[in-house]
């Protein structure tokens, strides 16, 4: 279940890339089915011929792209990729302000798609209205009076995709039964990247502990939470707890023991002190026959940590993230704030994007294939697809006659191998069917509630698809 992060295989450039020599012309309009003039994948104009490509390949290639450019300042890091994705969301802005200013009819995906950058350009009105579109998640958290509501709040977050949500998780194919999905859960409950930046003594990071708590503070101000220095602190001391149960970097890349299957009637038996009945229900998911836990020994301190502790404790923490979570499309005061802690002083980031960059990064993240339905109608011609498909084609013909020529595969494994390779699946540019937006209302002058609307229809999506078969396609 994804936060805000952009889903770049949404993208529908084609590159080649080398280290950062990125040869990626952005697509014609696609005004008539003649293929482009074929042109070389290379750009030569990134080479440095100054230096010998036996010695260092590298520089090479990418030397004089690297002389020439800079790190945008809105940026932590850039590369090849990443301008790619700058062309193409001067495309999609173009479109979607197109669709803004004449949005057509309702339930179209022009309609959404221009109705909701409208509203997510309309920083007055969200100036306006200050945090007062959290009332309604505030007055959930204030009502929270029981372990068994605690645990369904837990379930919440989640579907929010609040990035503090004290159980992370989304839904993937298992990694042992590969036809089947199942959702996947990892630890949580803390708003600093990793348990390091909680608990080493590095000079840095005590630093930026501090300036977190001072976040913290300014965010649950900003909620008008009685106390708010007294709440943060708290906030924190929740969290170092937390922390200190998360696992390491290092043991969250073992594939093998971060594979946990769990019963879902286990659950309760398994990781004692926490209400999972109403975790598992709120998710739609009691009736799954399992979840894969990444952190065993986590969720243990977690439900041992819920059971021991009031749950007023946890109301200050859960304030916080909700806040965190939406401060983007709420009032400039908020959205700066969280900039300036999470841009400029956890990322180095020294200016944040403009509005019409993150209303396309909010949209792709929650009606990324409605905003790519578009798209494609309009850059991604059907001659384009068709030469794409010929060039994996031609690839596969090409690792057929590979394979038969392996002097080191036996007759059996070739068989095998070229078994796998007719079933590989190619997915060009966009998928055979376009997922159905139709249920997601989106209103001209209402962006966190289409944000919100948009942000439950997608964990409702991911969340149906629990205990079934994959979809190949």
């Amino acid at each position: 279940i994804s936060g805000e992060t952009p889903a770049m295989s949404r993208l529908f450039a084609v590159c080649i890339v080398f280290g950062s020599a990125i040869a990626c012309s952005p697509p014609a309009a696609a005004t008539s089915d003649a293929p482009p003039p074929l042109t070389s994948g290379f750009d030569a104009a990134t080479f440095d011929t100054t230096a010998r490509p036996q010695d260092d390949l590298y520089r090479y290639v990418n030397g004089g792209w690297l002389d020439r450019t800079e790190i945008p300042a809105d940026k932590a890091s850039y590369g090849g990729f990443v301008e790619a994705h700058d062309r193409t969301q001067e495309q999609l802005r173009a479109l979607v302000e197109a669709a803004a200013k004449a949005p057509g009819t309702p339930g179209t995906p022009q309609q959404k798609i221009g109705d909701f950058f409208t509203a997510f350009m309309d920083e007055a009105k969200a100036d306006a209205l200050g945090i007062t579109p959290l009332a309604a998640e505030f007055a959930r958290i204030d009502a929270i009076a029981s372990r068994r509501d605690l645990a369904a709040y837990f379930a919440r977050q989640l579907k929010l995709g609040i990035g503090g949500t004290v159980i992370q998780g989304g839904v993937e194919g298992d990694a042992q039964e590969p036809t089947r999905s199942v959702l996947y859960v990892s630890q949580g409950g803390i708003g600093l990247p990793d348990r390091d930046y909680y608990l080493k003594a590095d000079a840095k990071l005590k630093d930026l502990r501090l300036k977190y708590v001072e976040y913290v503070t300014q965010m649950l101000t900003a909620a008008g939470v009685a106390d708010a220095k007294g709440a943060a602190a708290g906030v924190m001391a929740l969290e170092m707890s937390l922390a200190r149960a998360h696992w390491t970097n290092v043991e969250n890349r073992d594939a093998v023991k971060t594979y946990n299957r769990v019963p879902i009637k286990d659950l309760a038996t398994r990781f004692p002190g926490m209400d999972w009945a109403a975790w598992t229900a709120e998710l739609g998911v009691a009736d799954a026959p399992h979840i894969i836990v990444s952190q065993p020994s986590f969720f243990a301190a977690l439900a041992r940590t819920v059971g021991a502790s009031p749950v007023d404790r946890w109301k200050a923490h859960l304030k916080f993230h909700a806040i965190d979570r939406f401060a983007p499309y709420l009032s400039s005061s908020l959205v700066n704030a969280r900039f300036e802690f999470r841009g400029r002083a956890l990322q180095g980031i020294e200016t944040l994007q403009p509005r019409w960059r993150r209303a396309l990064t909010s949209m792709d993240s929650t009606l990324g294939e409605l905003l790519g339905q578009v798209y494609v109608e309009r850059h991604f011609s059907p001659a384009a697809k068709a030469r794409m498909d010929q060039l994996v084609e031609n690839l596969r013909a090409a690792f057929r006659q590979g394979i038969d020529a392996l002097e080191w595969m036996s007759p059996e494994t070739k068989k095998e191998a070229q078994a796998k390779l007719a079933a590989f699946r190619p997915k060009i540019g966009y998928p055979s069917k376009w997922r159905d937006y139709s249920a997601v209302e989106i209103r001209r002058n209402d962006l966190a509630g289409n944000m919100l609307r948009a942000i439950e229809a997608d964990a409702a999506f991911q969340l149906a698809k629990v205990g079934k078969d994959v979809d190949p396609e």
